[in-house]
């Protein structure tokens, strides 16, 4: 995502809600990433575990809707 990163000093996504970028930081987050420096936009790598950790609470969601 090459968009220029607002800052945001209290840990909340400083994107605009429902946009790439704002997905991208949140799937970033879930794999540990933490925006701190000057250029530090998260990596394919990250975001790949990310999208897989994301997938694993998805799934995870879906079988307790099913047994309840």
């Amino acid at each position: 995502i090459h968009t220029k990163n607002p800052r945001s000093k209290d840990g909340r996504n400083p994107f605009k809600e429902d946009s790439l970028p704002w997905a991208a930081w949140i799937i970033a987050r879930l794999q540990g990433w933490c925006d701190m420096g000057k250029d530090t936009r998260p990596g394919y790598i990250t975001i790949k575990e990310g999208l897989r950790v994301f997938e694993y609470q998805v799934a995870f969601y879906t079988s307790l809707k099913k047994d309840v």
